[in-house]
């Protein structure tokens, strides 16, 4: 009868058990798993839509998507919906609250609210010619609510696409009701093999009927740039009938190569008529248009006026110098001036005169310093001088002043 012993590990294979124990996780690790998915190509939501009305139509403007949502740069977008909700207006705008008085600093005596001025009652919020604020729906609400209003692909969404910005237009129903509802928009987009966005911001307005566009629109070119006029749109125009007056212009300008207008370069309040452009560029051409606006907030203006084209070209001769002087020495006039306030001078021409003669041009070459020596001229004689600028197209403006000195 045999007796079963215990089997007793050399040290050398116990160490070489517990070592393989410590690795068994780490080689557990390296086994290979299943592939993570692909980002999806969700465009980011736009966050800068804003809805004006111009005249009977309607513009929605936004930026172009760069991104998904994943921050990774986004390969275009096929598709654009605009979506809409009606809501009543009593429900959807506010009255503009009244800008509270400045509180008079402390031991300082309060001053004295001025006496109220009688005037007609305010139309109420809504109503043609009254300030009022847009209250917007909760966005959970208009995801719900909300109807797609317009839709853009192919050749018609490529044409509302301009450099970085897309643009939607659709005209509004003639005649115009005078009890439009409050209309909200936003604005979804799909990417291009991908997915659409989330909503954009929500923007809104209360269609009205429009002012007038201003009339007898001019605009000329000039040294300082190109100076617009107009005649101001009639008070109580349509749209304005309450308030008998406009709340001011947009001035619009582009580039004649350009089709469409961008924000306004300037927006003037309605008791202005004219207006110079200094931001111009010689050598190119530019279109103007104006609007008068019904409302500031949300944007309600005219149809564009009539459209003027200007060739800006350099056709302007310099304005002459000023303060000059002539000190005669033997055989010679030193002659100093003042610069011709105009940006584009190249430089300066000197005209001399002998006695009972007249003035000819002395140098040949522009003097774009401010100070002139005439030599080689006999003593004894008295001369007369006179200095011209000329621009850099070649524009040679008027003389000024002659001032004469003797020869010793």
């Amino acid at each position: 009868m045999s007796s079963s012993r215990p089997v007793r590990l050399s040290t050398r294979a116990l160490g070489a058990l517990l070592l393989g124990a410590l690795f068994l996780p780490v080689l557990a690790c390296g086994k290979k798993g299943d592939p993570m998915p692909a980002p999806r190509t969700i465009p980011q939501a736009a966050s800068d839509l804003k809805v004006r009305q111009r005249g009977l139509e309607v513009v929605a403007e936004f930026a172009y998507p760069k991104s998904t949502v994943a921050g990774l740069p986004l390969p275009g977008i096929d598709a654009v919906t605009l979506f809409a909700l009606d809501r009543p207006v009593a429900s959807a705008v506010a009255a503009v609250p009244a800008t509270p008085a400045t509180p008079a600093p402390s031991g300082t005596p309060a001053t004295p609210a001025p006496p109220p001025v009688t005037a007609s009652p305010a139309p109420p919020p809504g109503a043609p010619g009254a300030a009022f604020v847009l209250v917007m729906p909760d966005p959970r609400e208009f995801a719900l609510a909300a109807k797609p209003f317009l839709a853009l692909s192919g050749a018609e969404l490529a044409s509302a696409i301009s450099g970085d910005r897309i643009t939607l237009r659709f005209r509004l129903p003639e005649p115009l009701a005078t009890d439009m509802p409050a209309r909200i928009f936003s604005v979804r987009t799909h990417a291009t093999g991908g997915e659409t966005s989330d909503w954009s911001n929500l923007a809104g307005l209360v269609p009205r009927l429009p002012p007038s566009p201003p009339a007898d629109f001019l605009a000329v070119a000039s040294r300082n740039g190109v100076e617009l006029s107009w005649t101001a749109a009639p008070a109580g125009g349509p749209g304005v009938a309450g308030t008998g007056a406009i709340a001011g212009y947009n001035v619009y300008r582009r580039d004649a190569a350009r089709t469409s207008y961008g924000a306004p370069i300037a927006t003037l309040d309605a008791t202005v008529a004219t207006m110079a452009d200094t931001g111009v560029v010689y050598g190119r051409r530019y279109i103007y248009a104006l609007t008068a606006i019904g409302t500031r907030e949300p944007l309600s203006e005219s149809a564009l006026s009539a459209e003027r084209e200007i060739d800006h070209q350099d056709r302007f001769a310099p304005l002459p110098p000023a303060e000059l002087s002539a000190l005669g020495s033997v055989g010679e006039v030193r002659l100093v001036w003042s610069a011709s306030p105009d940006p584009d001078v190249a430089g300066y021409v000197i005209e001399r005169a002998e006695p009972d003669a007249d003035f000819h041009r002395v140098n040949a070459e522009p003097v774009a310093a401010l100070e002139f020596t005439d030599r080689g001229l006999s003593s004894g004689f008295t001369f007369r001088f006179r200095v011209a600028a000329i621009d850099k197209s070649g524009n040679l403006g008027p003389p000024g002043a002659a001032v004469a000195t003797r020869v010793p």
